[in-house]
């Protein structure tokens, strides 16, 4: 009896063991992740058992957890460099999406100030504080809050390498800068003077993206437009997968390419690869 109950009592404690080990651990761009809670949505309908815990804290974070395999999988909304290529050897780089930065303003600005469209050089001149009224390019007679995102953003690089010429230019001593692209928005939705950038699927009736003129040509931040190929700011989204992750790894990352998760995809605001 005494042999049977300690069997049962074993039996017991161990069951929870085989659920609580299905826990697949993401990190990474806060862009990426917007896909990965609606996909985590999604796939916890289809498998209940699996458990995943997403964490944003951008681009370089998604590396750095790869790195030290703290993660199953990293998410990264740029181009890795030669250095982290040259790091994550045995880590395989998978796209599961395309999307866009806009330079935004907020609906003050847009609307009732009726600025529309600026010059690249322009933008460059204002994140270089060359340029720090808005009257300078078209708007009213007010100064410009540069708002900037911190140097691991995906985001930032993005806009650093196509708007500045180098995704590791430094940041404007006067500017303001802040983490998460919700902070970006929050921060454009209540400023009639600020400018940021935001991954298109964040833009909205209150923060709007300008047209970018380059060489005579503007560029309107819609996803027609990323799609034809001909927005300058558009970039891939990645994850980044250890060669040997569990299989429940595998298969949860098979789903996020798959065609199941192009409502996730969609509901992101952001473009398919297929």
């Amino acid at each position: 009896m005494k042999i049977r109950s300690f069997i049962l009592l074993l039996a017991i404690l161990m069951a929870p063991l085989s659920v609580s080990a299905q826990i697949i651990k993401v990190a990474g761009s806060s862009t990426v992740k917007v896909f990965m809670d609606h996909a985590v949505e999604a796939y916890h309908k289809l498998h209940p058992d699996v458990q995943i815990d997403a964490q944003a804290g951008g681009s370089g974070v998604g590396v750095a957890s790869v790195m030290d395999r703290s993660v199953h999988l990293g998410m990264i909304s740029r181009e890795l460099d030669a250095v982290e290529k040259a790091a994550l050897t045995g880590v395989e780089q998978i796209a599961v999406g395309i999307d866009a930065v806009a330079v935004a303003i907020s609906d003050e600005l847009y609307h009732g100030q009726h600025l529309h469209s600026l010059s690249r050089q322009a933008v460059a001149a204002i994140y270089l504080g060359e340029i720090d009224n808005w009257s300078e390019v078209g708007g009213p007679d007010r100064h410009i809050m540069v708002i900037e995102k911190e140097m691991h953003r995906g985001t930032r690089q993005v806009f650093a390498s196509h708007i500045l010429g180098d995704s590791k230019a430094p940041t404007l001593p006067q500017a303001v800068v802040i983490g998460p692209n919700r902070h970006m928005q929050t921060l454009l939705k209540t400023s009639d003077q600020a400018i940021g950038y935001l991954t298109i699927g964040d833009l909205d009736k209150h923060v709007h993206g300008v047209e970018i003129i380059v060489d005579g040509k503007a560029y309107a931040p819609t996803m027609a437009e990323v799609r034809s190929g001909a927005y300058p700011l558009s970039r891939m989204l990645y994850l980044l997968m250890p060669e040997n992750v569990p299989d429940y790894v595998r298969q949860f990352v098979e789903f996020l390419t798959s065609p199941e998760a192009l409502p996730a995809l969609n509901k992101a605001g952001y473009l398919s690869l297929q």
